[in-house]
């Protein structure tokens, strides 16, 4: 009856690693976006400036595009 347990103890302590691994991927992966998103807008905004409205909102996802206000335009 040992070896069953001991396979089952081992299993655990291996799900227990990925789902940590997992976790902190996430984490990463969140950090990463919540950095970079910030940068990506902001050169949504320069290039509409210099060049027009949505020159480069292509290159956007259109979730980010759609909910983000647009520049107040010049007269």
């Amino acid at each position: 009856m040992g070896g069953l347990h001991d396979v089952r103890d081992r299993a655990g302590d291996v799900a227990r690693r990925l789902h940590r691994r997992a976790r902190l991927l996430f984490f990463f992966g969140d950090l990463l976006r919540r950095a970079v998103e910030p940068l990506s807008d902001l050169l949504g905004y320069l290039a509409e400036g210099v060049f027009g409205v949505g020159v480069l909102g292509h290159l956007r996802p259109l979730a980010v595009v759609a909910h983000r206000p647009s520049l107040p335009q010049s007269r």
